[in-house]
């Protein structure tokens, strides 16, 4: 009995390390650029590939609930994960013209879809 509840309690820690593990991995190699050319992923394996703020249709913030049921415009297929953390709550979902869709996982989410927001509305302008 003692050693199956051992077993549980090793099997959680081991994946919580695992997730620690991997958040600490991806934040500090990957993060997110807004700036004149358009919303930038950088990560140390490749250069930044900015997207042009006027080839981004929306942008906004969904919560795992929201991903796991998306509509069937974005198919899974076409969502890019650009995540630097998996434990949180809120994902930004930005939808490119094209119909790809990517998530990302900024620090402050509401205020980098506000950011891309107005950055969109200058682009038009």
């Amino acid at each position: 009995m003692i050693e199956g509840i051992l077993t549980i309690i090793a099997a959680i820690a081991l994946g919580v390390g695992f997730l620690w593990i991997t958040d600490f991995v991806r934040i500090h190699s990957m993060h997110y650029r807004l700036d004149e050319n358009g919303l930038a992923f950088v990560g140390v394996l490749w250069r930044p590939r900015p997207i042009p703020y006027g080839q981004i249709a929306s942008a906004g913030v969904i919560s795992w609930l929201d991903y796991l049921r998306l509509d069937k415009e974005v198919s899974w297929f076409k969502t890019r994960l650009y995540t630097t953390r998996s434990l949180t709550r809120k994902l930004v979902l930005v939808r490119h013209r094209d119909g790809k869709a990517f998530l990302l996982t900024p620090d402050d989410p509401e205020g980098f879809v506000d950011t891309i927001k107005r950055r969109i509305a200058d682009a038009a302008a």
